[in-house]
């Protein structure tokens, strides 16, 4: 139990600093630029998140998993790994670039290019930290993420002075920063990646992640379609009153987000599952009845203390979202136990129908209620998930119960 709470304090810790950093830096770009200015700040960080979401390929828990249980038989796994992230980054880069060019818009190319590399670079740093997981270096973890996040802020910090064109490049910078320090510090722990992969291996490999892609990209798209369709059918303010309520919102899964990445490489020893499951519930039930209502009802200071008059249209929203964060906690609880049972075909089916589901009613919602719709079908969507998951354990435990 102390290990689980000293780096889950590590996690969470650094989860809080580096999301209060990231996020006092987007107040920041929101009091300094319009409304309208944040709204394609926001979809410009949106794609981005798209884009690393694609190159990450689900390959995180995966890799985690299998260094977990075997690290001396994964090495050309991780080999493989590292050489399709490259590839797809370079993809997404020469269709990026084309695009642009069909377009002839040269604005939007010099806009978009410093978020389109720092997915590149956000992405492989994702896959270094799912490598020092598996060797439960949770502090050195804990450090990067906050190391990152401060160069981010002083980095924004400056290039505020300049227009919202420029606003991409302090989240390029941090990103290869800490790159960088990734790969010195891959040799001190005798992890010696390559750039190759066996063609006998591509297609386990891509048969194994594919249920975590799917869920990944369908996970990432089901919350922010509704950045899409107020782009589409509303317009940059509503973009930019959505985003700020559903960034703030988001900004507290580092809670349940940082407890289930501790417990995940030990729930993976399946032998354990059940003693860590039951464990794991009870700091999930903390966060969800004991930290999401005070946030609630904190709402209205909360919007007022971070944002302008501009902004208050956002506290409804807010209420509507932070509401479906006590859910939330939950859903994730749950995808980490799927993950970690390696029943990731399930939580990828549930994901791909919420993101039906979630495409279906923000169409009508968004079309006739705008980010008010957005946010409540949001959450309509969450309570839909988390009860499908709750039936599914239920009688998962039921059943290994009569088992015995």
């Amino acid at each position: 139990m102390k290990f689980f709470i000293k780096n889950s304090f590590f996690l969470v810790t650094a989860e809080f600093f580096s999301l209060v950093l990231g996020f006092l830096l987007q107040i920041l770009i929101a009091k300094n630029y319009s409304v309208a200015d944040f709204g394609k700040f926001t979809f410009a960080l949106t794609l981005a998140g798209i884009f690393t979401v694609i190159i990450n390929f689900g390959f995180e828990p995966l890799v985690t998993q299998k260094l977990s249980q075997q690290k001396k038989t994964q090495q050309n796994f991780c080999n493989g790994v590292l050489t399709i992230k490259f590839f797809l980054s370079l993809l997404i880069f020469i269709g990026f670039v084309v695009f642009a060019l069909i377009n002839k818009n040269l604005n939007s190319f010099i806009f978009f290019m410093p978020f389109l590399f720092f997915s590149f670079f956000n992405s492989f740093n994702e896959f270094f930290r799912a490598i020092f997981r598996s060797y439960k270096k949770f502090s050195f973890e804990a450090i990067t993420k906050i190391l990152e996040k401060i160069i981010l802020f002083c980095f924004g910090l400056f290039f505020l002075q300049f227009s919202i064109k420029k606003i991409g490049f302090p989240y390029l910078l941090s990103t290869l920063f800490v790159l960088i320090i990734f790969i010195f510090y891959l040799k001190k722990i005798h992890i010696n990646l390559k750039f190759k992969f066996y063609l006998k291996d591509l297609k386990k490999i891509f048969f194994t992640v594919s249920p975590y892609f799917l869920a990944n990209i369908f996970s990432f798209l089901y919350l922010r379609i509704n950045i899409f369709y107020l782009s589409y059918l509303q317009n940059d303010f509503a973009v930019g009153i959505f985003g700020v309520a559903q960034n703030l919102a988001l900004t507290f899964n580092f809670v349940p987000f940082g407890i289930m990445t501790v417990f995940f490489p030990f729930l993976s020893q399946k032998k354990f599952f059940h003693n860590y499951a039951k464990i794991s519930l009870k700091f999930i039930c903390a966060v969800a009845f004991i930290l999401i209502p005070i946030l609630f009802f904190s709402a209205d200071f909360i919007i007022k203390l971070f944002y302008s008059e501009e902004y208050i249209d956002a506290i409804k929203i807010f209420r509507i979202l932070i509401t479906s964060q006590a859910v939330v906690a939950f859903s994730m609880m749950f995808m980490f136990w799927l993950q970690a049972l390696e029943k990731q075909k399930i939580y990828t089916t549930i994901t791909i129908i919420n993101f039906c589901l979630t495409a279906i009613l923000s169409f009508f919602l968004v079309k006739n209620f705008s980010y008010q719709g957005a946010a409540y079908s949001i959450l309509f969507t969450e309570i839909f998930s988390c009860v499908v998951m709750l039936i599914y354990f239920l009688k998962y435990f039921l059943c290994k119960k009569q088992q015995f």
